[in-house]
């Protein structure tokens, strides 16, 4: 089976999307830098979990003088489907059919606020695509075991961009074969030092599942 993460693998989130959403929020005066700290306000809740929402990010920077409300909707214009799918990797789509082809079954895990992953997910049309989609803002190493444990289909591939979850998957489940997708915020070094393969595009990523199947 293949478990695939979505944001920074399937899609450039921390880099076009981002900046779209900055760039729609600086015409109502708020810095880039304004951003990146209301975005942490945002989106870090209680014992660690991700509760990050568009809603929850412009409520808190109404309370930095902004309109709630204009804030929402200039937010809410990169979540529409015409826009979001911009950011999707452009060889996201035959990744994900080239896949299938290998008779596997597909899984979208995907860690954040499962009501704003579920939004982004439906605008960019991804579910026909996988057999489950799961959403957790708990650490992925709990889903991943919940995964290998009932679901029996084997080998199994996680593909996802963050090296520290990559390396505690590979502590506690050394039988899963894990694949990294090149963050472009880190450097190639950090990659390399993990002993994992990784690589800079899906189709790349495809190539070396295929002939590590053969």
């Amino acid at each position: 089976m293949f478990i695939i993460d979505l944001d920074n693998t399937l899609m450039d989130t921390a880099g076009a999307f981002k900046d779209a959403r900055v760039q729609d929020l600086e015409k109502l005066g708020i810095s880039r830098e304004l951003y990146e700290k209301t975005y942490t306000q945002a989106r870090n809740g209680e014992n660690g979990l991700s509760i990050y929402s568009n809603r929850r990010h412009s409520k808190v920077l109404s309370a930095y003088g902004f309109d709630e409300k204009q804030v929402l909707e200039n937010l809410n214009k990169t979540l529409k489907s015409e826009v979001i799918k911009k950011y999707l990797y452009s060889d996201a789509i035959k990744f994900f059919k080239n896949l299938k082809k290998l008779g596997k079954k597909m899984i979208l895990l995907s860690l954040g606020n499962p009501d704003f992953q579920a939004e982004k997910i439906k605008a960019l049309d991804l579910e026909k695509y996988f057999d489950r989609v799961i959403l957790t803002n708990e650490k992925k190493v709990i889903k991943l075991k919940e995964i290998l444990d009932t679901i029996n289909d084997r080998p199994a591939w996680f593909i996802n961009d963050r090296i520290v979850e990559n390396l505690e998957a590979k502590k506690l489940f050394p039988e899963l074969k894990i694949v990294q997708t090149v963050f472009p915020f880190i450097s190639e070094a950090e990659y390399k030092s993990t002993g994992l393969p990784y690589f800079n595009t899906l189709t790349e990523i495809y190539d070396f599942i295929a002939k590590s199947i053969k």
